[in-house]
């Protein structure tokens, strides 16, 4: 199984992203699950909505959200309390590190799952022990 990040979500969904060729032949070539948490799923949807300004945004975020919250996309995985409160761990631990809380609650729950990879744009992953990012 395979973590997919925020960033790799919008590149795959705006054709615009300077990253949308390497996502879309990275996923085309990819063989197994992938899995992505309910905190990336909103994070998605936002930066879709915002980045991409108007009724193309609202439209881009609602299919790609009715993807993900309906797990055609991915495995969706809740963040329980326990990732929550291991989050919050990371968050203080690595605090000289400019990752989001979402960063931190990603890494929990891939600790919790075993999961070392993580299809991701985002380079906060390179910095946390145990993962790595793809593609490179």
């Amino acid at each position: 199984m395979i973590f997919v990040d925020t960033g790799a979500w919008f590149a795959l969904a705006v054709r615009e992203d300077p990253d949308h060729r390497r996502a879309a032949a990275y996923l085309e070539g990819l063989h197994g699950p992938l899995v992505t948490s309910d905190l990336v799923a909103v994070e998605t949807m936002n930066l879709l909505r915002f980045r991409k300004r108007g009724a193309p945004g609202l439209e881009i975020a609602d299919r790609v959200g009715a993807d993900l919250w309906e797990g055609r996309a991915a495995k969706l995985v809740r963040a329980g309390r326990e990732d929550i409160l291991r989050a919050r761990e990371i968050f203080r631990e690595f605090a000289d590190k400019q990752w989001s809380f979402t960063d931190c609650t990603s890494f929990a729950i891939m600790q919790r799952l075993s999961l070392g990879s993580a299809f991701a744009f985002d380079r906060n992953f390179d910095q946390f022990p145990g993962i790595h990012r793809v593609p490179r």
